[in-house]
Formats: C-alpha cells, sequence, structure tokens
C-alpha cells in the first residue's frame, strides 16, 4: 500500500468514526455551526473592534482588504482546487458514504478539497488576530477555537475529510498573510 493510498486510509477510517459518534444535540449544533449565520455575530464584533481601534478610514480599509482576502479564498478553493483535483467527499464516495450519517440529508457539493469553510475560516482568523493583536493580544485563544470548532463541523457532518480542512487551513493561512502584508503596507504603513 502506497503512503497516498494509507493518507486515504486514515482520512477515511477517521471521518467514519468521528461522524459515527453522533447525537440528536450534536446533529443540530453543528448543523448550525456549519451556517454562514453562526459566524455574522462574531464578524459584527470584530467589526465594531477594528473601528474601536483604527481610525473610521483604517478601519473600513481593513474590513475590505479582510473581505477580498476571504473571497479570493473561496474562489480559489472552490474553482481552482476543487474543481481541478476533483476529490470527492466522503458524502460521495462510493465505498464510504453508506456508512455515514448525514444531518438533514445534506451531503454538499461533489468534491471536497479543499474545504472552502476551513479555508475562509483561517483568513478570518488569523487577519483578524495580526490586525487586533497589539489590543487583544489573547485573542488567538478565542480565534482559534472558532476556526476548530466551525472546521471540526464540517468533519461532523460527513461531508470533509480531515485532510480537506487541513488543506483549507494551508490556504487560508497563505492568502491571510499576503492579505495582512497589504494592510500593513497600505493601512498600517508598516
Amino acid at each position: 500500500m502506497s503512503w497516498i493510498n494509507k493518507l486515504e486510509y486514515l482520512d477515511q477510517q477517521l471521518i467514519i468514526f468521528l461522524n459515527g459518534n453522533n447525537t440528536i444535540f450534536l446533529d443540530y449544533l453543528m448543523w448550525f455551526i456549519s451556517k454562514p449565520i453562526f459566524g455574522l455575530p462574531f464578524y459584527i464584533l470584530f467589526i465594531y473592534l477594528f473601528f474601536k481601534n483604527y481610525n473610521f478610514k483604517n478601519a473600513l480599509l481593513i474590513v475590505l482588504v479582510i473581505g477580498i482576502t476571504v473571497g479570493l479564498g473561496d474562489f480559489t478553493a472552490h474553482e481552482l482546487i476543487k474543481e481541478s483535483i476533483q476529490r470527492y467527499r466522503p458524502s460521495h464516495h462510493l465505498e464510504i458514504s453508506s456508512q455515514l450519517n448525514f444531518v438533514n440529508n445534506y451531503k454538499g457539493g461533489q468534491f471536497g478539497f479543499v474545504s472552502n469553510h476551513a479555508t475562509n475560516m483561517s483568513i478570518v482568523g488569523i487577519m483578524v488576530f495580526l490586525v487586533l493583536k497589539k489590543y487583544y493580544p489573547k485573542s488567538w485563544i478565542f480565534l482559534l477555537t472558532l476556526v476548530l470548532i466551525i472546521s471540526y463541523s464540517r468533519i461532523y457532518l460527513g461531508v470533509h475529510y480531515l485532510s480537506d480542512i487541513i488543506g483549507g487551513w494551508i490556504l487560508g493561512s497563505l492568502l491571510s498573510l499576503i492579505g495582512y502584508n497589504a494592510i500593513n503596507k497600505i493601512i498600517l504603513k508598516k
């Protein structure tokens, strides 16, 4: 068995285990966490903190750059990577999908590598931390927890492998550093 096949096997066994440890309460919770509405209060809080700690123009530019970076991440994850690699989600994998539990019969799109949720949330988490770290140095704990919970919800729901999530984190990390570099040069003038 090649190392790629071993990784694929581990990915499959992990999702079967994590998805199989479901409860009705967790089904509803993970379903809610996976929805865009879940993040809305946090995004409002982040925007409030930008405007509280930076002048209006800079705060507006920070929001704009983070929004553009998330948009770039979403496009890259879906259009450039998912559609090129075309790795089936576990929910569309013929061999293991029958072993998974699907909340509200949700199976996501056909392809899953890389996870848009993981990409976008890692961009938000990293960029918000980097922009606010001098004001809130321990905010990384909250932001990391938020990224992990949302990412885990995708595995729990049976629509992403762990490697899809890790791929999304890597992509999101790279793009967030590019976005933060733009904030430093354009807005913070560092």
